[in-house]
């Protein structure tokens, strides 16, 4: 496991958990993530900046891949089983959000006018999540979709 510490809250110490333990494993890799939770994960090659560090983490049968960016820009694409919950984590109130039909899927995106933060969806399987720090455009939001859906059809 790669340096990925959690620590619980309203604990009176500051003692690290064991992560695996709880659930939660990093993965050195994608096919290692993938033979991990036994379903496949889409990867992105392209993204709207340069890639430095990629993470490939289980957090309890939600997989998640994060790009990081030199400049602090990070997308994570989640996956997990759909039973109704929102793969991505994101609770946060936005300022828009709009539903898009990509093929049969319909896709919600939440941002504001000017770029996107999170898009949701579900193919009856497996809920999706693509999350951006900080927000990426309209454009660039639905070529992501549009390569995660095509490649999971």
């Amino acid at each position: 496991m790669v340096g990925l510490q959690i620590y619980h809250i309203n604990q009176p110490t500051d003692e690290p958990i064991d992560v695996a333990s709880e659930g939660i494993t990093e993965n050195a890799s994608l096919t290692e993530l993938e033979e991990g939770v036994g379903f496949d994960m889409p990867e992105f090659e392209t993204l709207p900046f340069e890639k430095v560090e990629t993470t490939y983490t289980n957090a309890f049968g939600i997989v998640r891949i994060d790009y990081y960016g030199s400049s602090e820009e990070c997308i994570t694409i989640s996956k997990g089983k759909d039973d109704g919950t929102d793969v991505s984590g994101d609770y946060n109130e936005n300022a828009s959000v709009i539903e898009e039909q990509v093929d049969s899927i319909t896709v919600t995106l939440k941002g504001n006018e000017e770029s996107y933060n999170l898009a949701i969806w579900t193919d009856g399987e497996y809920a999706y999540a693509i999350s951006a720090n900080p927000g990426i455009s309209y454009e660039i939001v639905m070529k992501m979709i549009q390569v995660i859906i095509t490649n999971t059809e």
